[in-house]
């Protein structure tokens, strides 16, 4: 038990307090999107701008909801003295792609419409409206402008490929869409008594928990059916973690998707070296 309580607060909770994680993961699916969709050399000064942007939204993410995470997730949330070290650094990060990718005679202009993306998902539009806030655009959002979209782009913009933009997004990344709208409920699951507190509406504090395990279920039916995926292990064991998944739940169980899509990623890699093409 020790020895899992030093992993949790050493290792675990340190590692996905940045959402490092997180971007990991769309680190490896731009680089898919050359290695298996594309099937050229992998575009590095592509993947690494757009992982920075990436890693940028997340964190500022983090640093300007500080409060609210230490009501929901405390052991993640970051500290106040770290916060605008985080929010600047946030800003940076968004900026150096266009420095990499003009330098590397790659076109800005793609990239250009997610710089704010970066921060309209959290800062407030209006009266102190966010679109986090928004019930259900919070996940459309994130799902479309954090996750597929950005990869469609990078897949049409800055690969050979003679598909249209339209065949892109449904043939590889409309599965994706779904399977973080599924993430993204199923968090808020996790987040739900802060949530209901700082009257953010989610699917879970607006309909419950019985409706919010109902209506995740019928996206992964939607996928299995409509997308056409497989049944895999890890589709066993989200259906799982939606049945017994409750607010009081240990924080760790709700990271255990990412982590297993992670698992996969890697797996895979340490047997291939993707070309690199600069």
């Amino acid at each position: 038990m020790l020895v899992f309580e030093f992993i949790l607060n050493k290792i675990y909770y340190p590692f996905v307090k940045y959402r490092i994680h997180i971007s990991i993961i769309f680190l490896f699916l731009l680089i898919n999107v050359y290695t298996n969709l594309a099937k050229q050399p992998t575009a590095w000064p592509v993947v690494i701008g757009f992982s920075l942007w990436h890693f940028a939204l997340y964190i500022f993410d983090r640093a300007y909801d500080y409060k609210l995470d230490a009501i929901n997730q405390p052991k993640e949330a970051i500290l106040p003295k770290e916060r605008n070290f985080f929010l600047v650094l946030s800003i940076i990060l968004c900026l150096i792609p266009l420095i990499i990718l003009p330098l590397k005679n790659r076109s800005v202009f793609p990239y250009l419409p997610f710089i704010p993306v970066t921060f309209l998902y959290t800062y407030p539009l209006y009266k102190g409206i966010r679109s986090k806030n928004i019930l259900l655009f919070k996940n459309i959002y994130s799902a479309l402008f954090i996750w597929t979209l950005p990869l469609a782009f990078v897949a049409y913009f800055y690969t050979n490929t003679e598909q249209t933009f339209y065949e892109i997004f449904k043939t590889y990344f409309l599965g994706l869409f779904i399977y973080v709208m599924v993430g993204e409920a199923f968090w808020d699951i996790r987040d739900m008594e802060g949530d209901k507190d700082q009257n953010v509406k989610t699917i879970p504090v607006v309909f419950g928990i019985n409706v919010t395990k109902i209506y995740l279920i019928a996206l992964i039916i939607t996928d299995l059916f409509v997308v056409g995926k497989s049944v895999t292990d890890s589709t066993i064991i989200y259906v799982i973690l939606i049945l017994f998944a409750k607010p009081s739940s240990p924080r760790w169980i709700f990271h255990i998707p990412p982590l297993l899509a992670l698992y996969r990623f890697i797996i895979p890699l340490l047997n291939y070296l993707p070309l690199i093409s600069v």
